[in-house]
């Protein structure tokens, strides 16, 4: 569960970042 909770924090963090990154990349058109 530890594991499983760490990777899953991991992978919200790089969506939210990649989700930034495509909000500004829009944004920048």
């Amino acid at each position: 569960i530890w594991k499983y909770d760490v990777i899953n924090k991991e992978r919200i963090y790089a969506k939210e970042r990649s989700t930034k990154l495509c909000g500004a990349g829009l944004l920048k058109g």
